[in-house]
């Protein structure tokens, strides 16, 4: 049986009681005035400031919960977030989910690249870190060094996306980037975006502002697959770039890893948000020379991981 602590801002220990069940994560709720309690076992029971158990929270698809937090104001609604642990296959898995306490329903927010990460514990949901994003704030027990915090873009509008966000150019190079703007979710009417881009040696900052105008929505049905696959790679044979389309029945997210013949990693892509249908993945070989590659597509749902590989062949 565990003990919860309560202090004051200074420090001060107010009170303290004991909890009914192992308690790996703990929020306060503003709304509610109770604490929510995470246990490893994907329960979340909720206590009063005195400790008096006040009901239990299942959720049916809650793995081991590592973190919880709580976001006054949620403009979607759901207040909890639960960052939890699973096994896929041979590896493990961290999401992150919204909860709503009153209907007992989740649904999954973002699964967290932690390749090179043995632990996260803890969650701490803001929006004040910058002023474009909400962000997951956790700590991290990395394979290698010591502990650190890591901090996990979440709802960024993403009606715009680029190609790369990150780079070395010497004072005499050039990059082109792609821009690319995907309008359907949003609705009638104008949105502004902005694109960043600092340059960390000289502590200069650009900014080049973007406007869309949806001026009338288009409704566009479609059915959704039944099974995982890649649907086409057009055109293929192809001079520099191409497009790749992958059948998703379920909301995935989906991560592309591009090798060339030496099965060395040339680009890597993932999904910021689950996607279901037909999805498509420009793929951009531009900076590389031509020859055969291979891309090796996977999906991850709530309940298992799928992968295909296909080969393409770059006429550059």
């Amino acid at each position: 049986m565990d003990r919860v602590y309560c202090f004051t801002t200074d420090g001060e220990l107010e009170s303290s009681f004991e909890v009914t069940a192992d308690c790996n994560s703990l929020v306060w709720d503003w709304d509610n005035r109770v604490f929510w309690c995470g246990t490893p076992d994907g329960s979340l029971i909720r206590y009063d400031r005195n400790g008096v158990e006040r009901g239990r929270l299942r959720v049916r698809s809650l793995p081991e919960i590592v973190g919880l937090a709580y976001r006054q104001n949620n403009p979607d609604g759901n207040l909890l977030y639960a960052l939890t642990y699973r096994t896929v296959g041979d590896r493990g898995v961290y999401a992150l989910l919204q909860i709503d306490p009153e209907t007992h329903e989740d649904s999954l927010l973002s699964n967290l690249d932690c390749d090179e990460i043995q632990q996260l514990h803890g969650c701490y949901i803001t929006d004040e870190l910058d002023e474009y994003s909400v962000v997951l704030m956790t700590t991290a027990k990395p394979l290698r060094g010591s502990c650190r915090v890591e901090i996990y873009q979440l709802d960024a509008d993403n009606w715009m996306s680029v190609s790369q966000d990150s780079g070395i150019l010497t004072p005499d190079e050039s990059a082109d980037l792609i821009l690319t703007v995907c309008t359907g979710d949003l609705s009638v009417g104008e949105h502004l975006g902005e694109l960043s881009f600092c340059d960390e040696a000289a502590q200069i900052k650009t900014s080049i502002p973007v406007t869309i105008d949806i001026s009338q929505p288009v409704k566009i049905e479609w059915k959704t697959p039944i099974e995982f696959g890649i649907n086409s790679v057009y055109p293929n044979p192809f001079n520099s770039t191409t497009l790749l389309s992958v059948n998703l029945p379920m909301e995935s997210f989906v991560d592309m890893i591009l090798y060339d013949i030496h099965v060395r990693v040339v680009h890597k892509f993932s999904s910021r948000k689950p996607q279901s249908g037909a999805y498509p993945i420009l793929i951009d070989l531009r900076n590389e020379s031509g020859g055969i590659y291979f891309a090796q597509i996977t999906a991850n749902d709530r309940q298992q991981s799928y992968s295909e590989v296909v080969k393409l062949i770059n006429l550059k």
